[in-house]
């Protein structure tokens, strides 16, 4: 029976060790995907961070242009309002396009403008930020669709 008890104990001890070995090899399992779990939401998160941070920087790039633009706008709003108050367009001018478009010289912008009758060209130069402010659009040049020269300032 010394036998049969000696084998017994050295199957229970085999057994023992196999559960230990189960249960490390159950937790390691456990933790690995508990790992990669963690890692793809890490992933998700900072692809959603990245996804609002690109939408971020559109938005401010929009509202930049959008700003721009409207700076532009009220530049030749300024410039065709200095242009009617010196009698050269009459008062019932409106602005052809909306946008002025930039010269050859520095500061210095196109505006387009026009009454039923003819078309005219504003060049303004832009001495201070302030586009509402009249002293800040400097009217250079107006001529009309045939290039005619209706204002020039000299200096």
């Amino acid at each position: 029976m010394s036998d049969q008890q000696h084998d017994l104990k050295a199957i229970s001890r085999e057994w023992a060790a196999a559960r230990v070995i189960f249960i490390i090899g159950f937790i390691l399992a456990l933790g690995a995907g508990g790992y990669y779990a963690w890692q793809a939401r890490q992933s998700v998160v900072s692809q959603r961070q990245q996804t609002l941070a690109e939408v971020k920087a559109v938005q401010a790039q929009e509202n930049q242009a959008e700003e721009a633009d409207q700076a532009g706008q009220q530049l030749c709003r300024t410039a065709l309002a200095s242009a009617k108050n010196f009698g050269i367009i009459p008062p019932y001018g409106q602005l052809a396009a909306y946008e002025p478009k930039k010269s050859d010289v520095t500061g210095r912008y196109v505006c387009a403008a026009a009454t039923g009758e003819t078309k005219y060209v504003i060049a303004a130069d832009l001495v201070c930020r302030d586009f509402k402010n009249a002293k800040c659009v400097i009217l250079f040049s107006i001529t009309d669709a045939e290039g005619a020269v209706l204002y020039q300032r000299h200096g």
